[in-house]
């Protein structure tokens, strides 16, 4: 199969990349598969903290500057002050945190653009170590509301804008998305609805712990399906590995081991 991608998805502190995804391609290059690793975690952070990421939400800031309630105003009209401060000097303080300058500003800077992106939405906040929303990533009605909630899912615009976009240039067939913890579900599940509405077609398959607390009630997981074609219990790297094969040789998913797959309008574990 050609064009397999795997995703680590946000959010994750971003200068501590997990493992799951070199592992899964190493793993899939010994069985002669060659896929592409994208940190879109990392893909995230980098637009939300530059100048052109700034700007775009320093406009919508301005947009929504007499939106919400008193609290909300007071907060956007104080980013809005210092937005120009912030969009001038992030670069700098790129530079000085990769290079061991003024750690203490750079990283001042950096978390109070974090805060300004975020005062641009009611109830969600994205910060350097945590990404949190109203809605539960525990509860399955909650993950498919947020996905839905534009005004509130801080990931939607930039990953239908410019990360989507990104993705697709090569036209994958496969997209894998690995979701190691509850902070990357809702944000995880929203780039695969993005991929759906934007790509041909694609086949996704998700898997992580939080999929795998599911393997005994996995029909509570048949919400996800509209966004997703297959979840992977626990360890992922076999059974992708036997995913691709099916894939390619146009075999039905039956014998994968621990899937929970798509037929139709059913489930099939």
């Amino acid at each position: 199969m050609k064009d397999i991608t795997l995703i680590f998805p946000p959010q994750w502190v971003p200068d501590h990349p997990y493992l799951s995804v070199p592992v899964l391609s190493s793993f899939l290059e010994e069985k002669g598969f060659n896929s592409v690793q994208k940190d879109v975690n990392l893909m995230c952070y980098d637009y939300f903290l530059s100048r052109t990421g700034l700007e775009f939400y320093y406009d919508l800031l301005e947009k929504k500057s007499t939106d919400g309630n008193e609290k909300i105003m007071k907060k956007r009209k104080f980013y809005h002050t210092i937005g120009d401060m912030i969009i001038k000097n992030v670069e700098s303080a790129k530079f000085n945190l990769q290079n061991g300058k003024k750690i203490f500003e750079a990283f001042t800077l950096l978390r109070t653009a974090l805060e300004m992106i975020s005062s641009t939405y009611d109830s969600s906040v994205i910060s350097l170590d945590s990404y949190e929303t109203q809605y539960s990533p525990y509860s399955i009605h909650d993950i498919n509301s947020s996905i839905r909630d534009s005004e509130n899912n801080i990931f939607q615009a930039i990953f239908s804008n410019h990360i989507v976009p990104a993705l697709l240039h090569t036209n994958p067939h496969l997209f894998a998305i690995s979701i190691t913890h509850t902070s990357q579900l809702i944000p995880g599940l929203t780039l695969a609805s993005e991929l759906k509405d934007q790509g041909d077609h694609p086949f996704i398959v998700a898997g992580g712990p939080f999929f795998s607390a599911y393997s005994d009630s996995w029909k509570r997981l048949k919400p996800l399906f509209e966004y997703i074609d297959s979840i992977i219990f626990f360890d992922g790297e076999t059974a992708l590995a036997s995913l691709i094969e099916r894939i390619e040789g146009g075999r039905d998913l039956s014998s994968v081991p621990n899937i929970l797959y798509r037929e139709g309008d059913h489930l099939r574990r």
